[in-house]
């Protein structure tokens, strides 16, 4: 459905602009690191991913680093290894939200929508460190100040937790995340959110 699609849409972020912002925030450890970052990138460019994954992580020791392995795996579609990526990076930090909701997308990919329906529900509740906020009442994770080119929106969010309902079965419960995911919409992009409430999911 054009909801189930918005929801897959939503992690198609993993980009050369994105991997080089990431970059100048990192402490990387010298020069030689710093060259094996960018030539994972250049190899991410080419679409060289076996090379790119080798790069990354032979660096992953930080969430973020694993974070961006995930969205490798994502972007070659496996999904049963981007949830080990992102779940190596919730473990070294438990507040880092967009790496629960990527791996609530990458099991929602598997139809696995328990499992998805609960990374959702974590991205909405969990503390982000660093910011002393939580998502719940804030519309906006702007990550950029964490060296993230990426933002996280509530409404995003609850949307996917509301189609993930209703996957489930539990209708009454998706359709109240999704009217309160069209009340805090923030983008054009977000009006596939109508159309879902429109639709009933």
């Amino acid at each position: 459905s054009e909801a189930a699609g918005f929801l897959g849409s939503i992690y198609s972020f993993c980009s050369r602009s994105f991997l080089n912002h990431v970059t100048l925030h990192f402490i990387l450890r010298g020069q030689l690191e710093l060259e094996q970052w960018n030539s994972g990138c250049i190899a991410f460019d080419h679409q060289d991913f076996e090379t790119a994954l080798n790069v990354f992580i032979s660096l992953a020791d930080n969430a973020k680093m694993h974070f961006n392995v995930g969205l490798v795996f994502a972007t070659l579609d496996d999904n049963p290894r981007a949830i080990q990526a992102y779940t190596k990076a919730v473990r070294l930090d438990t507040y880092f939200a967009v790496a629960y909701f990527q791996r609530g997308v990458a099991h929602f990919m598997l139809g696995e929508y328990e499992a998805a329906w609960a990374d959702f529900d974590e991205t909405y509740n969990v503390s982000f460190r660093g910011l002393g906020v939580k998502l719940r009442g804030n519309n906006i994770i702007n990550y950029s100040q964490l060296g993230l080119n990426f933002r996280l929106y509530a409404c995003e969010v609850l949307f996917n937790r509301g189609i993930c309902h209703l996957y489930i079965g539990r209708i009454d419960a998706g359709l109240t995340d999704l009217y309160h995911a069209q009340k805090d919409k923030q983008t054009e992009e977000h009006d596939v959110i109508d159309q879902a409430v429109l639709d009933r999911g």
